[in-house]
């Protein structure tokens, strides 16, 4: 008896849909929806992403793709590193999370966030790729990354002192 595939979710097929686009040579505005970039990114807010080699992706950057259960996610760069084979695999964080998302394959970064447009009456966009904001994002990676630290180790101290008590 052969199974069926199971059917592709919708956000599974608007991550291809947005990669296609991407690797296509175009640039794509889309909304953000979610909490989990707060307060750096806010539900409504719109980004443009754009298609980059991962060799150009480094620390604080923010990555729209998939993740371990194919879920297209935007989340930031805390952490780069070379796998076994070779290749990068990336670390990546909400900014409103207490954990990092599990690694992230080269294979699964579908494109990196250039522009913030914040909302409201007046659009104020921000340019990712400025030195300022570069730097800016790196730091905020950096904090995020030493936090997501000092989260686990609390919860392994936490689970000694339930084992000894």
């Amino acid at each position: 008896m052969d199974k069926k595939p199971a059917p592709m979710s919708t956000y599974g097929k608007t991550s291809l849909l947005i990669e296609e686009i991407l690797k296509g040579g175009s640039n794509l505005r889309i909304r953000v929806t979610g909490r989990s970039m707060v307060p750096f990114l806010n539900s409504g807010e719109t980004v443009t992403l754009v298609r980059v080699p991962v060799s150009g992706l480094r620390r604080g950057d923010l990555i729209f793709f998939r993740n371990s259960y194919g879920a297209a996610v935007l989340h930031r760069i805390v952490r780069k590193w070379r796998g076994a084979d070779g290749r990068p695999v990336f670390q990546t964080m909400g900014d409103a999370l207490s954990r990092c998302d599990n690694p992230v394959s080269a294979g699964n970064i579908i494109g990196k966030v250039c522009r913030i447009e914040k909302g409201g009456s007046q659009t104020h966009p921000i340019d990712m790729d400025s030195f300022y904001q570069r730097k800016m994002n790196s730091l905020i990676a950096a904090v995020q990354f030493m936090r997501a630290g000092a989260y686990k180790t609390f919860c392994l101290l936490v689970a000694a002192a339930r084992a000894i008590l």
